[in-house]
């Protein structure tokens, strides 16, 4: 039951972040916020590696060790949030939101194709119940007209599930905490060589929103990854993903109590489904 708890929460922690994230947006570019994240994330893992003494660790990373990473982090953090941003921008949050929190079928369906794991029907049906709360928490207004839009979520949802999948056959050979400092320090450096040429002004200025988005950064890509990546060391990614999946139920949970959201019986019937999920994928 560690792995399961360990999923759960760290779904619940990503949800959280996004509080901080939509606290600094009022004042902070999309761009800027990106790029705070995991820069401070990676300074977070870093000093925990160097206190833990497990730096030397790096090593002793292999070819297919460092192939790992590379993978999770262009498909998961570059690909699958890019499509996600496309998505958003073609057709909204209220079609692209619930559609690329599809994202535990393909890992499920991935695990059991490379990772030759066993998926139960008890896991399959707790992943329906949790994806049919995800899209019951959207707007009424979803339909499927604009097939552009919802390819880029469908493709978001693709690659998140296969970088989850690496992640897990990266697990066999790296520690959780090492995996998640590299992988950080390339997905940062990248966005850095942006922020830095066009974006230097906005993202030097450490002010009040700065401060709120780096916590935001070291919760959701710092203590919530680790988070999750000890736990596909005690259980599978087809188990994992589902759980994980109810971030964005979680997510509406904050928000009402936090923010004063307005509460529907859309939102009560989608937190109940979500749950029932859980206790029949436990």
């Amino acid at each position: 039951m560690l792995g399961e708890f360990l999923t759960i929460l760290s779904a619940m922690i990503w949800a959280f972040s996004s509080i901080f994230y939509k606290a600094g947006l009022k004042e902070m570019k999309p761009t800027t916020v990106n790029t705070i994240r995991p820069v401070v994330a990676l300074f977070f893992l870093a000093g925990i590696l160097i206190i833990t003494g497990n730096f030397k660790e790096i090593l002793d990373l292999t070819g297919r060790d460092l192939l790992y990473i590379v993978l999770a982090t262009i498909f998961g953090l570059v690909m699958g949030d890019l499509l996600y941003m496309f998505s958003l921008r073609a057709v909204g949050i209220a079609r692209t939101y619930p559609i690329s929190n599809t994202y535990p079928i393909f890992t499920i369906f991935l695990a059991s194709l490379f990772l030759g794991e066993i998926v139960g029907l008890k896991v399959i049906f707790g992943s329906i119940l949790i994806i049919t709360a995800i899209f019951l928490i959207s707007e009424k207004s979803f339909d499927l007209d604009i097939k552009k839009g919802v390819f880029f979520a469908l493709g978001a949802s693709f690659f998140w599930g296969a970088s989850m999948t690496v992640m897990k056959l990266a697990m066999g050979s790296i520690s959780p905490l090492v995996f998640s400092t590299v992988r950080m320090g390339i997905f940062a450096s990248f966005l850095l060589i942006y922020t830095m040429k066009y974006e230097k002004i906005e993202f030097l200025k450490i002010n009040k929103s700065w401060i709120i988005v780096a916590l935001g950064g070291i919760l959701d890509l710092g203590v919530g990854i680790l988070l999750f990546l000890k736990a596909l060391t005690y259980i599978d990614v087809s188990r994992a993903a589902p759980l994980n999946g109810t971030a964005p139920i979680f997510a509406i949970i904050f928000a009402i109590i936090l923010t004063n959201e307005k509460i529907s019986l859309r939102i009560i019937l989608g937190v109940i489904l979500s749950f029932l999920g859980i206790l029949i994928i436990l």
